[in-house]
Parts: structure tokens; C-alpha cells; sequence
């Protein structure tokens, strides 16, 4: 049987969520997020939950963030990748593990 969805899209059951839907054999941005809330967690307090991830991670063109970078910044940021997000305390050392490529293309 096929079926389409659009882009980004991951598919979910109640025993796993895959992100494999799009994204991550071209490293384009689609990104899961690792927690150790369980699904009653989640399902309590969904709305609240949605609202803090859609205020806190930019998405869609045009967007802005709170972390600005200067252009020298930015060439960090291309050449280190995870890495500089680790040192600079934007993401946690067991994260690199847990992405592809340790992070870095």
C-alpha cells in the first residue's frame, strides 16, 4: 500500500516514533528530539508543551532567535558544528553520540 505526506513528517505508533521519514540521509535540518517523558507526560500537558517548543525553536523562513551570531560566530558554528553547540553550552556533551556524524559533515 503507498501513501504520501508532506515533507518533515516522521510516523508514529504507540511504541515508536520514526524520524526516518525525511531528512536524515541529507542532513537537511529534520532533527529528533531524545526525552525520557513517556507518552502520559506528553499527552497531559500537550498544549503547554507545544506552545514552549514553538516559542522556543525558530522554524519556517523568516524567523528570528535569541542567540545571535557574528558572522565569525557563524564560521565557528559551520566548522565545528555540535561540537561548538557542546562548548558553548547550547547542547550536552551525550548529545554527539546521539547525532549523525557525531554532529559534524
Amino acid at each position: 500500500m503507498a501513501f504520501c505526506k508532506k515533507c518533515g513528517t516522521e510516523i508514529a505508533d504507540d511504541a515508536v516514533i520514526c524520524p526516518g521519514g525525511i531528512g536524515f540521509d541529507i542532513n537537511c535540518g529534520v532533527r529528533l528530539m531524545r526525552t525520557n517523558l513517556n507518552k502520559e507526560d506528553i499527552t497531559a500537558n500537550v498544549n503547554e508543551l507545544a506552545d514552549k517548543l514553538f516559542k522556543n525553536v525558530p522554524s519556517g523562513v523568516g524567523t528570528t532567535s535569541d542567540i545571535k551570531f557574528t558572522e565569525e560566530t557563524f564560521d565557528e558554528v559551520l566548522k565545528d558544528g555540535l561540537e561548538w553547540l557542546v562548548k558553548n553550552n547550547y547542547a550536552w556533551e551525550e548529545d554527539l553520540k546521539h547525532c549523525e556524524e557525531n554532529g559534524k559533515l
